[in-house]
């Protein structure tokens, strides 16, 4: 027999039979906390904080920053309630920061490019150089894959 758990946006999660309810309660927290992270709209002061500071300051290791101090300080647990072993919790606390920071680079592209860099400003220039330069680089390399394509291609339909 499992417990099942319906959360607010309908997922259901299934925990062994006899789970002790407190730890039902806090993964039901934990889960709903994540929830009504990933469905906010609207940024939060963190989240302009943790792109100026976080990538542009600390020259893009604000991620790994975060998610090291989550994960000791906070570590998360596994299905069964069981706490993570430190490095486990670190992991998934750095993806979990990557993933965040992704996902405002793509809601907020030009926002996030000069917070990063306004950020970068406080070391002296080399975060703000180093932000523009790894934008940069993305552009250029997608072009260039482009007219890699297109020499292929013209090369295939030649010979």
């Amino acid at each position: 027999m499992t417990i099942e758990v319906t959360l607010s946006d309908g997922e259901i999660i299934e925990l062994p039979d006899g789970t002790n309810p407190a730890v039902i309660q806090r993964l039901t927290a934990e889960q709903e906390e994540i929830i009504k992270r990933h469905s906010s709209p609207e940024e939060s002061w963190w989240d302009t904080a943790r792109q100026a500071i976080g990538q542009g300051t600390l020259l893009g290791f604000g991620d790994e920053a975060l998610g090291t101090l989550r994960g000791v300080f906070k570590p998360g647990y596994d299905e069964l309630g069981r706490p993570l072993a430190t490095r486990d919790a670190i992991n998934a606390a750095i993806d979990d920061e990557r993933r965040i920071n992704r996902e405002y680079e793509e809601r907020n592209p030009y926002k996030s490019l000069a917070l990063q860099m306004g950020g970068g400003l406080l070391t002296g220039g080399v975060g703000a150089g180093r932000a523009g330069a790894f934008k940069a680089g993305e552009k250029l390399r997608l072009e260039c894959c482009v007219a890699q394509r297109l020499v292929l291609v013209s090369v295939r339909l030649l010979g």
